[in-house]
């Protein structure tokens, strides 16, 4: 039942607003009214408008301000691509047109052209573009995100257009809303782990129609000023689907439950900057702190993947495993089949195992329909903890 890695993924969540300004805004989602902040007890509509007039132009100027490289480009991610085609024409033997990052030839690595280098804490990272016809067909024609110091671990991926096309554990996180149908509209989908927005990106190309908000963390502010550049995540925040957020996932999500936030489902997303399950999430405690933040019937799906190479530890996959499905679960749970679909990570969804008319109740992409047998249900014997699976 022990699934390993393809594509291993670092994150955490962001930004400083409190969980109550997040509330409102998923509640207004929901409810189809304009714009993303909420009414406050009390408060006139025309306190309500000069408030949110003020907080949007806040939020365009922090918008902005990211999307800013060092030639002055203001582009979203996908005049991004366009640009970026004309300038590594050459380097792909396309036809090449002038462009701001026509400054020096650009480098290239294994099939892929460096976009971008940015700094980080954790690490420098690299913005890499890989070649349509490049041999690994599962990223070719894909922009990823990724650290020098480790080219095994794909941080983050984004195509351009309006179908989702990530696949791989993207797909796996992406059924999880068929499974939260029976959730007040108010409660978010948390992502712990945004990294550059791919999931939260994905979520919202396979549900276009879905009112659910989503409220994502990320411990890396350089990941995100990369997120909103090169990967799309600046168009989900001005569209009210998104709230991205810097800072320790597991704090911030416990602030948010103390501000009476919760969370209809869980994505859980997170790793050190070698790739390695966290050792927080082979403690009992950290997943009962994660359980007090869901709403009553929520679920958790969380990539456990620590790869076969010198990040593999699957001692720490079972123990985190196993203390996800007995405090977020109730002791229920379903494990990914390890490489079903080409998928090699460590996936594990907590409660009852969904049943075929669950996933159509829900609405179930059919793009993710052939994933449904992949599931291996899981119970925990009673009384357990750890060391039982």
């Amino acid at each position: 039942f022990i699934f390993v890695w393809a594509i291993r993924m670092t994150s955490c969540f962001v930004h400083h607003r409190g969980w109550a300004d997040a509330s409102r805004d998923a509640e207004e989602y929901a409810s189809g009214t304009s714009g993303t902040i909420g009414t406050s007890a009390g408060e006139s509509w025309d306190e309500w408008d000069q408030r949110a007039s003020e907080r949007a132009h806040a939020s365009a100027s922090d918008l902005e301000r990211d999307r800013a490289d060092a030639h002055g480009s203001w582009a979203s991610a996908e005049a991004n691509e366009r640009v970026v085609m004309a300038a590594v024409g050459g380097a792909y033997g396309y036809a090449s047109t002038p462009s701001q990052f026509d400054v020096r030839s650009p480098t290239r690595v294994d099939g892929m052209t460096v976009l971008e280098e940015y700094p980080s804490d954790f690490g420098l990272l690299q913005v890499m573009r890989v070649d349509d016809d490049h041999r690994d067909v599962t990223f070719a024609g894909a922009t990823l995100l990724m650290r020098a110091s480790n080219q095994n671990a794909v941080l983050s991926e984004y195509r351009p257009g309006s179908e989702p096309t990530s696949g791989g554990i993207f797909d796996l996180f992406a059924m999880l809303p068929p499974l939260l149908v029976d959730q007040p509209g108010r409660h978010p989908i948390g992502i712990l782990g945004l990294g550059a927005g791919t999931c939260a990106r994905e979520l919202a190309l396979f549900y276009p129609e879905e009112n659910r908000h989503m409220v994502g963390w990320e411990l890396d502010p350089s990941i995100l000023h990369l997120g909103r550049k090169w990967f799309g995540m600046d168009e989900l925040e001005q569209s009210g689907r998104l709230t991205a957020r810097c800072g320790d996932a597991f704090e911030e999500l416990g602030r948010a439950r103390e501000g009476g936030g919760l969370c209809a489902g869980i994505i859980v997303d997170v790793f050190d900057e070698d790739s390695r399950v966290l050792p927080q999430l082979t403690k009992f405690e950290t997943w009962e702190e994660i359980a007090r933040s869901l709403a009553p019937g929520g679920r958790i799906i969380a990539n456990l993947s620590t790869g076969r190479g010198k990040s593999a530890n699957m001692q720490a996959a079972v123990a985190a495993a196993e203390a996800a499905i007995v405090t977020c679960g109730g002791g229920h749970g379903s494990l990914w089949r390890g490489g079903a679909h080409g998928i090699w990570n460590e996936v594990v969804l907590t409660g009852p195992h969904p049943t075929i008319q669950c996933w159509a109740d829900g609405h179930l992409p059919m793009q993710l329909s052939k994933y449904t047998d992949a599931w291996v249900p899981i119970t925990a014997p009673p009384g357990a903890r750890q060391g039982w699976m």
